[in-house]
């Protein structure tokens, strides 16, 4: 009698399929129901409209519509606002515009993290550390952010390689340099700020 040491071909069909089924379910996780986006575009308008300081000049209707045309984007979104992020357009230019975490302070919940793990947090939400050009450039031009917190800012990798990454306060963004600190530190103050890109759709 043979003795087989691996999967049959049967076998691995059925991996393959499950595999497959796994990563549809995957992206299924990624689309919002109905009800979930009318909240979801409710609250936003709501806070665009509060914050006008922000996007001055920038018409919601064109927002609304850039943002029902990419339900990954809308998905990313929604997990920021789950998680207090506040998330707001703040950035805009002739290709696009940029929402992100835009809480007065970084929020309460997401902060006592190490770099390493808000990148993974990032990375699992769809939307990407926001820059520190961002974040002192044109953020904080806007108003005054992290007057009593710091959040983590994208750093590159040669300064991670050394274990080191950037935080950023309002302090840094009066003198117009971020602090590097060790990336293993978690303080109570410490949280980030997100960022996710987003397409101008054309008004048909």
């Amino acid at each position: 009698m043979g003795i087989s040491f691996g999967p049959t071909e049967e076998a691995q069909n059925r991996n393959v399929l499950n595999s497959e089924e796994i990563g549809s379910l995957e992206e299924a996780k990624k689309d919002l129901t109905p009800e979930e986006k009318v909240a979801l575009l409710t609250s936003l308008k709501m806070r665009f409209v509060k914050n006008e300081k922000l996007h001055e000049g920038i018409e919601w209707k064109l927002v609304e519509l850039s943002l029902e045309a990419d339900q990954d984007a809308l998905w990313s979104i929604n997990e920021m606002e789950k998680a207090n992020h506040e998330p707001d357009l703040y950035n805009v230019d002739f290709k696009g515009f940029d929402y992100g975490t835009c809480s007065q302070e970084s929020p309460d919940n997401q902060r006592n993290l190490t770099y390493p793990e808000i990148r993974e947090k990032s990375q699992k939400m769809g939307i990407k550390v926001m820059k520190s050009k961002l974040y002192i450039n044109v953020l904080q031009t806007k108003g005054e952010f992290d007057i009593k917190s710091w959040s983590w800012v994208k750093t590159p990798k040669d300064i991670l390689r050394s274990n080191g990454a950037f935080r950023c306060n309002r302090d840094c963004a009066v003198i117009g340099a971020v602090r590097e600190h060790n990336a293993d530190y978690r303080g109570d103050e410490t949280g980030w700020r997100g960022t996710k890109r987003i397409q101008w759709v054309n008004e048909s």
